[in-house]
C-alpha cells in the first residue's frame, strides 16, 4: 500500500478498520455482507481508530494499525490467533466540504463529522466513515441521531439541536486486505519468501510479546483520535 504512493511525504486524515468473520466472536457491530451471505464473506467490527488530522502516512499508518487494533475501548485487544480472520482496511480522507445542514450529503458517498455545543458550553463531536450509513442501511436523519449518541450526548435529540449542528462532509479512498491476500502480495514482490502458515504466525507472535499483546503496554496512543483540522481538504503532499 505505501508503495503505491506517490511520495513517502504524502500527507492525510485516515482511518484503520479492522473486521473479523462473523461466528469467530460476538460483537455489537456488524459490517459488509448480506445477512443471507454464507459466513465466510460476513465481517464484523473488530476496531477502527483514525485521526481527522493530515499526519504523513508512512508513520501514522503503523501508528493508528496498532492503536485500532489494540486500544479501541469497544474491544478487547486482538489475538494473535485471530489473525487468520481478520481484514484490515485503511480510509484516507479526502474532499472535506461543509455542510449546508446536518443532512446536507448523501448516503454512501459521504461520511460526516458533526460538532455542537450545549447551553451549558460543553461540546461534543463524532464521526461516521462514508459506508457506515451506507451498510447499516440508514438514511441521513437516522445516521444523524446514531452520531449524535456516539459523541456521547445523551439528552433528547430536538429540532434546536439538529439545528445548531455544524456538520463537515469527506469521501475516502479505501482499500481492504486480509491475511492470505497480504500473503498472495508480498510474495509477488519477494519470490524468495518463504510463506508462514497463519497458525505458525500467531504461534510466533504469541512467544515474542512485544509483536503481540505486550505492544499494547509499550505503545503510545495518539492523544486524540477525532481532533483534527476540520476545514482540511484531505491528503496532500509535503
Amino acid at each position: 500500500f505505501l508503495q503505491d504512493l506517490p511520495k513517502e511525504n504524502v500527507t492525510c486524515p485516515l482511518f484503520v478498520t479492522w473486521e473479523k468473520k462473523r461466528g469467530a466472536a460476538k460483537s455489537p457491530f456488524s459490517f459488509g455482507g448480506d445477512s443471507t451471505a454464507p459466513a465466510a464473506d460476513v465481517y464484523e467490527l473488530r476496531g477502527c481508530i483514525g485521526t481527522l488530522s493530515p499526519l504523513p502516512v508512512s508513520t501514522a499508518l503503523t501508528k493508528y494499525a496498532l492503536h485500532s487494533a489494540l486500544q479501541d475501548h469497544r474491544f478487547t485487544p486482538i489475538h494473535p490467533s485471530e489473525l487468520p480472520l481478520l481484514r484490515v482496511a485503511v480510509s484516507l480522507l479526502v474532499q472535506y466540504e461543509p455542510c449546508q445542514n446536518a443532512y446536507d450529503w448523501t448516503v454512501g458517498t459521504h461520511g460526516i463529522i458533526i460538532q455542537f455545543t450545549t447551553a451549558n458550553g460543553a461540546t461534543f463531536s463524532a464521526t461516521y466513515l462514508p459506508e457506515v450509513a451506507l451498510e447499516q442501511k440508514w438514511d441521513p436523519p437516522t445516521a444523524v441521531a446514531s452520531l449524535i449518541r456516539k459523541s456521547g450526548y445523551n439528552q433528547a435529540i430536538t429540532p434546536e439541536l439538529i439545528q445548531s449542528i455544524e456538520c463537515t462532509r469527506y469521501q475516502s479512498s479505501k482499500i481492504k486486505m486480509t491475511l492470505e491476500e497480504y500473503w498472495q502480495q508480498y510474495q509477488q514482490l519477494n519470490p524468495q519468501a518463504q510463506r508462514m502458515d497463519p497458525a505458525a504466525l500467531a504461534s510466533s507472535m504469541q512467544q515474542h510479546p512485544t509483536a503481540a499483546a505486550g505492544t499494547s503496554i509499550a505503545y503510545k496512543p495518539p492523544s486524540s483520535r477525532y481532533k483534527g483540522d476540520r476545514q482540511s481538504t484531505g491528503c496532500s503532499i509535503m
